[in-house]
């Protein structure tokens, strides 16, 4: 099948809702309609008799026995006791998942355990398997926007739901950064190098300083920062609280969680919860005092300072998400940032649309950085810094250790933002018997993707070298059991491009060019209006190409020498 024929796709798989787009003909992505003009779909599923139904548009209390799994991408990845914070996330969150005795985050249907990786592969089966179904082709390039403050472990989890469905070929991109890209390729004559995106979901919140070029084909990022707990769900929750006080509404949790969602996205200067016959009212003006909406606007004001603490670098802020249509953000909005915030647009797939973009083109390149900090846990529940939040990646870092005590020796690795090391998520741990003061080299490798290898080399007396690797995410037969599994729930196969010769080319990967980053000095003499040198287009033939181009050449060398010879004869 020639690459045109397969279909490329971004996928945005959000806390509460999730949107996606495809490349259509004109080479320009076509969001994803569900049904009604409707851009996005719950990231529910529903278990009815049986039944296992994915992003029904009815989230409303299940029927006896019945169960809907929700907040999945929250746990992705997630261990305890390896993560800290996983318990406590688990019990302030309104779903149903809990720790079984191997410490994994599970929703329990009776028996049966489903873990997130599980749910979110069922997710993003659905968005790619709408796509197919509207377009009548098989997709064949992928690329899944995360969350950039995601961790190695989240994001590898990604990575194996991805292959659970039979997409082992998905790659993964922050969604500031797709946001970023999506909204360049909609308004290419915006004016300015620096933007500030601004990333407000239901469940999580992302923000990230880009320079782009002035063609638009390269995105350095040049901070990040984020908070995987605070979303526009926090507003939900404020206005709970309020209703709880102010009526007394006999309406169960659930019913509670949907009336004040339903409030929640007015758009007028008034919100109206609606239980039974009767109407509760709050207008915007106090709703925006209440403590919960504080404290979120809090959190939130110190994400966007930690990513752009000096607003003066930046020539235009981009916000995105669909807690952004809400009158409170969009006051916030105006306050925070004033004329530099430009356009809004498709708030709710912006983020798809360049993720589509970023797997359609390959002349787009882009350079992250680390979305949290990389550290070495201390005897005394302290860190050592290895790798600061917003480095450049991709990088490694090596560092020489000595063993403390003798016979056994403990080295644990982490990640995240908080000064103890048992409040981190633990990546790594290595146990060695040695001696004491007996040298060993750590070794962190931090790709393009923000997935680490994690290596130590143990130096003896011996003239070789011990290398202990960890191996990250699920085994290859955890995720056929799990493929297996969620095949006979859905009671159909998974059908995804294999990953082989004879598909290569419709087989996409983030562009991981080798590219001097450029000096701070380049980047103002470009945004100036100072114009560098013309760049060669990169070459990103694949195989299959450059073997028939070979063959051209071939033939028509052979033409030619045909050619001498008639006219010598």
């Amino acid at each position: 099948m020639a690459e045109e024929e397969y279909l490329t796709i971004g996928l945005d798989p959000g806390t509460f809702s999730s949107a996606a787009a495809y490349i259509g003909a004109d080479g320009k992505p076509v969001v994803l309609d569900f049904g009604c003009d409707r851009k996005t779909v719950p990231s529910t599923i529903a278990i009815e008799e049986g039944q296992w139904l994915v992003a029904p548009m009815d989230i409303t209390a299940p029927s006896e026995g019945g169960h809907l799994i929700r907040r999945s991408k929250r746990f992705m990845g997630r261990r305890n006791p390896q993560d800290g914070k996983l318990k406590r996330h688990i019990e302030e969150s309104d779903t149903e998942f809990q720790i079984n005795e191997e410490g994994i985050p599970v929703h329990k249907i009776g028996e049966e355990e489903v873990r997130p990786e599980e749910a979110y592969a069922l997710l993003v089966d659905h968005l790619k398997t709408r796509a197919e179904e509207t377009t009548g082709k098989q997709v064949g390039r992928c690329v899944v926007a995360i969350p950039a403050n995601f961790t190695d472990l989240s994001r590898q989890a990604v990575l194996d739901s991805c292959k659970i469905i039979g997409l082992s070929y998905a790659k993964v991109i922050n969604e500031p950064t797709a946001a970023m890209i999506g909204f360049s390729r909609r308004y290419p004559d915006t004016k300015g190098n620096y933007f500030l995106v601004v990333d407000v979901g239901d469940g999580t919140t992302d923000c990230a300083l880009v320079y782009a070029n002035n063609e638009r084909t390269s995105f350095d990022v040049q901070a990040i920062s984020g908070d995987n707990y605070t979303g526009g769900g926090d507003l939900t929750t404020a206005l709970e609280d309020w209703f709880d006080a102010k009526v007394d509404h006999g309406l169960s949790p659930h019913e509670r969680r949907l009336a004040c969602e339903a409030a929640k996205h007015t758009t007028s200067g008034t919100m109206r919860i609606r239980y039974g016959s009767q109407v509760s009212k709050i207008e915007t003006d106090v709703f925006k005092d209440l403590k919960g909406v504080q404290d979120f606007f809090g959190r939130l004001n110190k994400v966007v300072d930690q990513a752009a603490p000096d607003m003066r670098r930046v020539d235009g802020v981009i916000v995105v998400g669909c807690t952004l249509y809400h009158p409170v953000l969009q006051d916030w909005c105006t306050r925070k940032f004033g004329s530099k915030r430009l356009p809004l647009i498709d708030l709710a797939s912006l983020v798809s649309q360049g993720a589509a973009y970023a797997a359609l083109c390959d002349e787009i390149t882009v350079a992250e950085v680390l979305g949290q900090r990389i550290s070495i846990g201390t005897e005394d529940d302290t860190i050592e810094v290895l790798a600061a939040q917003s480095e450049k990646i991709p990088c490694t870092k090596v560092k020489k250790l000595w063993a403390r005590h003798d016979d056994e020796t403990e080295l644990h690795i982490c990640q995240g933002q908080s000064e103890k090391f048992s409040e981190n998520i633990s990546l790594y741990s290595f146990y060695h018997k040695m001696k004491k003061d007996t040298p060993f080299i750590l070794k962190v490798v931090i790709k393009a993707d923000g997935t680490l290898d994690i290596s130590v080399e143990i130096e003896g007396a011996e003239p070789h070298k011990r290398t202990v690797e960890r191996k990250a995410g699920l085994s290859d037969e955890t995720i056929k059991t799990l493929r297996d599994r969620n095949e006979g729930r859905l009671g159909r196969k998974f059908t995804a491009v294999s990953d082989t010769a004879t598909t290569k080319d419709a087989v996409h990967t983030l562009p991981s060019k080798k590219r001097k980053r450029k000096t701070e000095e380049e980047n103002e003499e470009e945004r100036e209006g100072g114009k560098a040198k013309p760049k060669r287009k990169p070459k990103t033939t694949s195989t299959s190409t450059r073997k028939q181009k070979q063959k051209q050449k071939q033939k028509q060398k052979e033409k030619e020498k045909e050619k001498e010879k008639e006219k010598a004869v």
